[in-house]
């Protein structure tokens, strides 16, 4: 998983209010080129189609490709963004409605509603100041003590815990079928998608001169979106000081033959927030369950960084398990 930093949810602000924007909706077939087919481009592009708009869809490798950060197996889905982030949690609790109404639309499932749940450690502060911002968002959840946890989930260690926040309705996404799903009903709406690596054009009196997208060749349109993930910064390098792509490393486990406990019918999504910074999702589509180190990890070039996993960071999973897990 590629994680770019953001400037306080200001491209998703920025995408959002594109999306919206009245000068676009009061605009007879405007054409629009969208770059990059993962989450948000996928969605942006989907959107402004059934606006009306004559939308062209760009991807270097694919939606939900293996270098994107919209790849891979699974996307958490959760509201506890501690204490400043109304916008987020406003943001997921919009995502997760728009997830469930198209789900319904393609007859598709997507979204796996494991409930999420977030292990304060002795600092609790960061779980305390979050509890607010749900309430203000309306967002479900429940405040566990490590006694009830314990009885809830017995699998799960919670030794080193103070308490918990649980979120019934969250849980996680199907992340690459997720972005093929967007595509083919992008496409059924009457987009155009093409696989070709697009460059901004110059820029004149605040208008861009169209994409390249090969040796010669430009597209135009009335209006363009960018939504590159990790590839901002090298696209624009006035964001590199703020969108920075870190490698962090995912591990699937396979768990004894025939048992229950760590599918998503019986585990939660999960977030150690004080023993260890862990996330992990259940098993999906019978591949395992997954964990991942939930802190920054090397700056990468997410065209060229290698896929192989580390030793080191295989080696720091096996206490982690059985720290957060039961035997």
């Amino acid at each position: 998983m590629f994680a770019p930093h953001f400037l306080k949810g200001s491209a998703a602000a920025t995408a959002a209010s594109l999306i919206g924007s009245p000068v676009i909706g009061r605009t007879v077939r405007a054409s629009v080129i969208v770059v990059g087919a993962g989450a948000f481009g996928g969605w942006s592009a989907l959107q402004l189609q059934r606006k009306g708009m004559k939308v062209t869809l760009l991807d270097a490798w694919g939606p939900g490709n293996s270098r994107a950060s919209s790849g891979g197996e699974t996307r958490t889905i959760r509201a506890t963004y501690g204490p400043a982030h109304l916008l987020y949690t406003q943001m997921v609790t919009r995502a997760l409605q728009l997830w469930q109404e198209n789900e319904r639309r393609w007859n598709l499932k997507l979204f796996f509603r494991s409930g999420a749940l977030r292990m304060a450690g002795e600092d609790d502060s960061y779980e305390r100041a979050a509890l607010p911002v749900l309430q203000k968002a309306g967002v479900r959840y429940e405040k566990l003590s490590t006694t009830e946890c314990a009885k809830r989930w017995p699998q799960i260690n919670f030794e080193g815990v103070s308490w918990s926040v649980y979120e019934p309705d969250s849980g996680f996404l199907a992340a690459r079928r997720g972005c093929e799903a967007v595509l083919n009903a992008f496409l059924k709406q009457g987009g155009k998608y093409r696989q070709a690596q697009a460059a901004p054009g110059p820029i004149v009196a605040n208008r861009m001169q169209g994409i390249n997208v090969s040796a010669g060749e430009v597209l135009s349109a009335d209006y363009y979106v960018f939504a590159l993930g990790p590839w901002l910064g090298k696209v624009f390098p006035f964001l590199a000081p703020i969108i920075t792509p870190t490698r962090q490393e995912v591990f699937f486990f396979g768990t004894p033959a025939g048992d229950l406990r760590f599918t998503e019918a019986q585990l939660p999504t999960w977030i150690d927030g004080g023993r260890n910074p862990f996330f992990g999702v259940p098993g999906n589509h019978w591949r395992g369950f997954n964990i991942a180190d939930d802190t920054r990890g090397p700056v990468i070039d997410p065209s060229t960084v290698e896929r192989e996993i580390s030793q080191d960071k295989l080696g720091m999973y096996a206490p982690i398990l059985v720290c957060v897990f039961q035997r």
